[in-house]
């Protein structure tokens, strides 16, 4: 399912090795970012200072409406106009409002010396937790500006890694003079290590792909990035309770269509499967391990000590599953 939004193209693709925007820049190249020292944070949450290091690839998520704006919670920019997030942020009051033309999608990344402003263009969800955004810049780029991005990986991480969460948290909402919406909030990071990897879901609790963290998290951290020790997006925080964390799965969400129409002419006009975006501009290691048939999603788990837990949290041995 998916909802288009308003907005307006201001560039255009005349190149796609690097990225060229014409009118505006000669070249924007792409830049794959690591996690912030996340040194000192535990299965606590904590606030960070190092938070430029994501250079933007961070996001904050505002539904912003005729009499009020809020922050509901982050995102990660994993390809240039496309960021993933949580589908459970999208309550059926939000949908209806944006469906309806009521409300509307902004997002904001902080980078060491601006703030990045885009608008969301399209909303790609369904059951499966796993929710992407279509983007397009809304602010001014400076000389020296570049995309901002993760990159993924489809392992299977162990049990007992340790996984960072990171997340943003933000107060109320405050109009500036000017009238414009104004927010005040920090960046925290917690690290869990990982009880167990449900595939292709968690009987009970979650319909789709988990990772379950030894770890808390807070409110508005909810589709913030779990990364491994290499830097490289798992998945996304879906839901906290105490000292655990469920995290949705990122191999849930490969198999999906999702329309980007900006920047025009990068990505396929109609739509494209996120798993088939050109490697060059969408990171994924371990791409090989994702096979299709139809709408069934095909993983073959890696590396060969990995172990999944069947749906009745029972540690099985390698192996992988399908997903509808």
């Amino acid at each position: 399912m998916s909802i288009d939004l308003p907005g307006a193209n201001r560039a255009r693709i005349v190149g796609s090795d690097a990225i060229y925007l014409d009118g505006e820049h000669d070249r924007i190249p792409i830049r794959f970012m690591g996690h912030c020292d996340a040194a000192g944070a535990g299965t606590q949450p904590k606030a960070i200072t190092n938070w430029e290091a994501f250079e933007g690839a961070l996001l904050n998520i505002e539904v912003r409406g005729a009499q009020e704006s809020c922050i509901i919670g982050s995102a990660a920019m994993i390809a240039p106009g496309l960021a993933v997030t949580a589908n459970h942020l999208f309550d059926d009051r939000t949908l209806s409002d944006l469906d309806a033309g009521d409300g509307s999608l902004f997002v904001t990344g902080i980078r060491s010396n601006c703030v990045d402003q885009w608008g969301v263009r399209n909303l790609c969800y369904d059951k499966h937790e796993i929710a992407y955004l279509s983007l397009e810049i809304m602010s001014e780029l400076s000389a020296g500006w570049s995309f901002s991005q993760f990159g993924i990986s489809t392992r299977c991480p162990d049990e007992g890694e340790r996984l960072t969460v990171v997340g943003s948290r933000f107060g109320p909402m405050e109009l500036t003079p000017e009238g414009s919406p104004k927010f005040g909030g920090e960046v925290y990071a917690a690290v869990g290590e990982v009880e167990c990897a449900y595939f292709p879901f968690r009987l009970g609790t979650r319909p789709y792909p988990v990772i379950s963290l030894h770890c808390e998290t807070l409110g508005a951290m909810s589709g913030g990035p779990v990364f491994d020790d290499d830097g490289l997006l798992l998945g996304v925080v879906s839901r906290g309770l105490h000292e655990h964390t469920d995290v949705a799965w990122i191999v849930g969400g490969m198999n999906r269509a999702v329309r980007i129409p900006w920047p025009t002419g990068l990505y396929e006009p109609d739509s494209v499967r996120v798993m088939d975006i050109d490697p060059r501009i969408l990171q994924i290691k371990g791409r090989e391990a994702l096979t299709t048939s139809g709408l069934t999603t095909n993983y073959r788990s890696w590396p060969t000590s990995a172990r999944i837990c069947d749906p009745e949290s029972e540690p099985v041995d390698r192996g992988g599953g399908w997903l509808p």
